[in-house]
């Protein structure tokens, strides 16, 4: 399902992260899927089996290395999770339902794994060319979750436990990314919405422990107004309304802003609230006040 594979997305991007090659590992793998998938539903011609045999070689051996890169980035981020005792965030129990995570996660040898995933993939042949898609291999996994104080899965969550949950789990990986030469910069979208007041307290006090240790914010924020009174030179405004989306850093040195810098799609706001093509010289801002 479209909602199974976003997770795979998801956790495959947590996985990148701390092992840049994973991305590699994964675009070999879904390439190799596609050409299989090409040759086993190409009506015009029986599909070529020394092509066939070598596809589905790589799909193996890209697999299992995926399956054993997921499987130990699961594993970290767990022990991360569960260390987080301390904190007001609901923690989660995580897990990967495909058979080559879990024989990965198991400790298998990845010849193993490789020679389950060759084994699997010759007999879904046919079954995957009657389907026109492939239903076998690690593309097929999942991320499941469960929420271990009420012992449920997190999908049958309320919203709020839901951002709850994934908020700790991103506060997690990075924790685990901390001392890697790269520091890792964390982009939250709109987190506290759905927070209560304990949690978005602790949040705070989490990003400003990051901010002292690590001495540079990124903000991410939505920006709306209204254009009411003369701005830049123009005096003619529209009454019309804005709406953006603006990223702003801030370095900080001995707890105070040192620096600050940013961007925001200003050609949003001027095709939105009407600017003139020319707008003259620039003049102090006002009469567009920031709502959200």
């Amino acid at each position: 399902s479209d909602a199974r594979a976003g997770r795979l997305r998801f956790f495959d991007r947590l996985v990148f992260a701390a092992h840049p090659d994973h991305a590699a590992v994964v675009s070999t793998y879904e390439k190799a899927l596609r050409e299989r998938l090409r040759l086993l539903t190409d009506e015009t011609r029986p599909a070529d089996p020394p092509w066939l045999e070598a596809l589905e070689a790589r799909l193996a051996e890209s697999g299992a290395r995926a399956a054993r890169a997921r499987a130990g980035a699961l594993k970290a981020l767990q022990a991360g999770i569960d260390a987080r005792t301390d904190r007001p965030f609901p923690q989660a129990d995580l897990g990967l339902a495909g058979p080559a995570e879990e024989m990965a996660a198991a400790g298998a040898d990845e010849a193993d794994i490789v020679e389950a995933l060759g084994e699997g993939l010759m007999r879904a042949r046919a079954r995957d060319a009657a389907a026109g898609r492939s239903l076998f291999g690690p593309h097929r996994s999942d991320l499941t979750a469960l929420h271990r104080e009420k012992n449920r899965p997190a999908a049958e969550g309320s919203s709020g436990e839901q951002k709850a949950l994934v908020l700790n789990l991103i506060l997690a990986q990075v924790a685990r990314l901390a001392d890697q030469p790269a520091r890792p910069v964390l982009l939250l979208d709109e987190a506290p919405a759905h927070l209560d007041e304990a949690r978005r307290a602790a949040l705070f006090d989490e990003i400003e422990a990051m901010a002292c240790e690590n001495d540079t914010i990124v903000v991410r924020f939505l920006e709306s107004g209204r254009w009411t009174a003369p701005f830049l030179g123009m005096t003619e405004p529209t009454g019309k309304s804005f709406e953006l989306v603006a990223i702003e850093w801030f370095e900080l040195t001995d707890g105070l802003i040192h620096r600050r810098w940013g961007v925001r799609d200003a050609a949003s706001q001027a095709r939105q609230v009407g600017f003139p093509h020319a707008v003259g010289p620039a003049k102090p801002a006002v009469g567009i006040k920031v709502v959200a």
